[in-house]
């Protein structure tokens, strides 16, 4: 099947959902699973029906299995394990140490799927090293993205940014399967964005940022089929604020005594939020995340032996904001005591 063919499969897709999506949302019995009640970290004030991710899996699914693509079983099981993962959490509210679990569990049960485990010499002790770095990372990257959603649009349009940079370096690479899967999912992410725009009449949900974060990981691995974990500064790298906002707060919270799962409003997008305004946040974080994977793709194409420097310019800049962050947290709490 041709590659306009598929764009063009995806499109109908992306039509289906822009009309369903609005209707499915009005549901009442999608409201009574699916709208939670607002969390301590949810900047919305009436409760949302977190369905968008389900409804776009549902479709890739079926755009996948309609174009035969050759992802839809190498990757598939993998995706879909998060995407359920996701649902139940949406449904049930999964407490934060049994979703941790669950998450290891599922990136261990599927990671010889991967090519993260070929082409290199294992033995011994690297094996169980690099297999235990494997599963960190793709914990991070995949966490990482499920915890940026506390403000419209940010989570959506992240992953669109990364998708976009995915496709660019497929295109590059003449990758097509790759490349097919990330120009689908963009397209089928736009629909969604209309919706998600203030105020949101529906969210991406546990299901949408835990499959979409897995998929990312998953083709970010298949860029490096050689040695995808001599890789991993890139992948850190192309997490860009998410990862950021993760490490930041996690090891804020523990340095204040506090569990690093714990549910609040110290996310880096709730802190510019409140202090800067809604647009101001959002502009600063998507500038920061076209800035990140632009340069990251950049280095891939042109400079790759100069990607670890990359690396190491964004860690001390981490280092900077963790400090602020952790010095902002610390006050707030002392406050509100």
């Amino acid at each position: 099947m041709s590659f306009n063919h598929i764009i063009i499969a995806a499109c109908l897709g992306a039509v289906a959902l822009f009309l369903c999506i609005p209707v499915l949302s009005q549901n009442s019995q999608i409201l009574r699973w699916f709208a939670k009640g607002i969390r301590s970290r949810d900047s919305h004030q009436t409760p949302t029906p977190s369905i968008g991710g389900v409804l776009m899996f549902l479709t890739l699914s079926a755009v996948l299995f309609y174009i035969n693509s050759p992802l839809f079983s190498s990757v598939f099981l993998l995706v879909f394990y998060f995407a359920i993962l996701g649902l139940l959490d949406d449904a049930l509210d999964i407490a934060g140490i049994k979703k941790i679990f669950l998450f290891f569990f599922g990136v261990a049960l599927f990671l010889p799927l991967t090519s993260l485990l070929k082409g290199s010499s294992y033995e011994g002790f690297s094996l169980y090293f690099r297999l235990l770095l494997a599963l960190v990372i793709l914990f991070t990257l995949i966490n990482a993205s499920n915890t940026i959603d506390g403000i419209d649009l940010l989570c959506i349009l992240y992953f669109i940014v990364n998708f976009l940079a995915l496709s660019l370096l497929f295109y590059k690479l003449k990758a097509a399967s790759e490349l097919q899967a990330s120009a689908i999912t963009i397209i089928l992410m736009i629909p969604f964005a209309f919706y998600n725009a203030p105020k949101a009449s529906i969210f991406l949900g546990d299901c949408g940022s835990l499959w979409l974060g897995s998929l990312m990981s998953l083709l970010l691995i298949r860029l490096f089929p050689s040695d995808p974990l001599g890789k991993l500064h890139v992948f850190l790298l192309f997490g860009g604020v998410a990862v950021l906002d993760n490490a930041v707060v996690s090891v804020s919270r523990m340095l204040n005594g506090l569990k690093p799962w714990r549910s609040d409003k110290f996310h880096l997008h709730h802190i510019l939020n409140k202090e800067f305004g809604y647009w101001s946040a959002l502009r600063t974080l998507l500038i920061t995340q076209v800035g990140i994977v632009s340069l990251t793709s950049l280095f891939m194409l042109k400079k790759p032996q100069n990607l670890m420097t990359l690396f190491m310019l964004a860690f001390l800049i981490y280092v900077g904001i963790q400090v602020k962050h952790f010095e902002y947290m610390k006050r707030s709490l002392r406050e509100s005591r």
